[in-house]
């Protein structure tokens, strides 16, 4: 079985229509991978540090306030000697905390500003896509489906940005498996 790529979103629960774009995005994106997507806990749970540890993307997203998770899913990684790629949204009203981070994170790293969701969703996709592209013989894509990956950049560079319909239930960690990729230890794969 080949790696699962995993996507770690760092966001505060005003960014939920973000963070369900983003887990259900991946799977516009072309290439025959499993996903694994883990999330800022929304309660009181723990932090998944082994998912920042492992992470093969990690993205930090920031609206109009911050929550306590998020700066430490933050902490964590950079202790891991991992920088976040960080995300804006522009145009909101900022609650001091936020404003705070948003100054501390600028300490460390560049924004990268967005306005619409869709927006967002197409950088990110074209970001997994490279990712993906650098690491092809970890996530077994052949040449062909590295072709048509290139292909899919090349033309989603080029239309216009809309973002997808958000009815809900992707905003949590989640698992999406490959239909090639993914072999079964056990039972039956339906």
């Amino acid at each position: 079985m080949t790696k699962p790529f995993l996507l770690y979103i760092s966001a505060a629960t005003d960014m939920e229509a973000e963070r369900e774009i983003l887990a259900r995005s991946v799977i516009a994106i072309p290439a025959d991978v499993t996903w694994r997507i883990e999330q800022s806990p929304r309660r009181n749970d723990p932090v998944d540090r082994q998912a920042i540890a492992q992470a093969d993307t990690h993205l930090l997203l920031l609206g109009g306030d911050i929550r306590a998770p998020v700066g430490l899913e933050w902490m964590v990684a950079r202790q891991l000697g991992r920088l976040p790629v960080s995300f804006l949204k522009k145009g909101v009203s900022r609650t001091p905390a936020a404003e705070d981070f948003r100054r501390f994170i600028e300490l460390h790293s560049s924004w990268r500003l967005f306005t619409q969701q869709a927006d967002l969703q197409r950088f990110v996709q074209q970001l997994l896509a490279r990712k993906i592209m650098d690491q092809a013989p970890v996530y077994g894509l052949s040449a062909a489906e590295i072709g048509h990956l290139q292909a899919w950049l090349s033309e989603s560079a080029l239309a216009p940005a809309q973002a997808g319909d958000t009815p809900g239930g992707a905003g949590e960690s989640s698992l999406i498996f490959s239909k090639e990729h993914y072999e079964p230890t056990s039972g039956t794969l339906l």
